[in-house]
């Protein structure tokens, strides 16, 4: 069964907000750091993640859209346990970068953008806790699901299992309950959702809708 990370836009007050939408339904949160570097953003609020994960009791995925995600990793305090993922396109010494995630007793992932080719993560693989395959361009909210990134999702199914690796897949950008459906027969283990939670009239209603979708998929 897949799990569902709503996911933030950093952290300040508006964002944290959103938490108290899906609570007590949701225990666990994506949170979306950028630069305006790698990204033509920036979000905010990145110092508070280990007091927003204590005070709202969640389970942190941290997506750094950062270009120097080593730098961000030195400085910021992250919960134990969090899933930490950085992109294959930063310019980031990816080995220390995975040791320096390690370290924090964290669980080392590597994002992939629409664009780019699989192979370009296959040396690291053997390090990794999680890919997350990237389903829009990174650094907006609200974009819609790239499906031809849909044959990347299964090549990298097919090499786990070929291979006999253990890492979790997540995906990341457009999805919503039709992409789901879509995606219901292939083992993908997370999700990080924003729009299609937080736009709707009801996100906590919205959230346990697309819970109990990802509850029936088959795998």
């Amino acid at each position: 069964m897949a799990l569902i990370y709503p996911a933030l836009f950093g952290l300040t007050d508006q964002e944290i907000q959103k938490i108290e939408l899906v609570r007590p339904f949701c225990s666990r949160m994506h949170i979306d750091i950028m630069d305006n570097i790698f990204v033509p953003n920036k979000t905010s609020g990145s110092d508070r993640i280990c007091e927003v994960a204590k005070n709202y009791d969640i389970h942190v995925w941290l997506h750094c859209m950062v270009q120097d995600p080593l730098h961000f990793l030195d400085v910021l305090c992250i919960p134990q346990g969090s899933l930490v993922s950085f992109h294959i396109e930063s310019s980031s010494d990816f080995f220390l970068t995975i040791k320096k995630i390690i370290e924090k007793k964290c669980l080392a992932g590597i994002a992939i953008n629409p664009k780019t080719a699989l192979h370009e993560i296959i040396p690291l693989i053997n390090n990794l806790d999680h890919i997350v395959i990237m389903s829009v361009n990174p650094g907006f909210s609200g974009q819609p699901f790239l499906e031809e990134v849909i044959p990347k999702i299964d090549e990298l199914i097919a090499y786990k299992y070929m291979h006999g690796y253990t890492f979790k897949i997540g995906i990341d950008g457009g999805v919503n309950a039709s992409i789901i459906s879509l995606l219901a027969h292939k083992d993908i283990d997370y999700y990080a959702i924003s729009s299609a939670i937080f736009q709707q009239a009801d996100p906590y209603a919205e959230l346990k809708r697309l819970t109990a979708l990802v509850r029936g998929s088959k795998r």
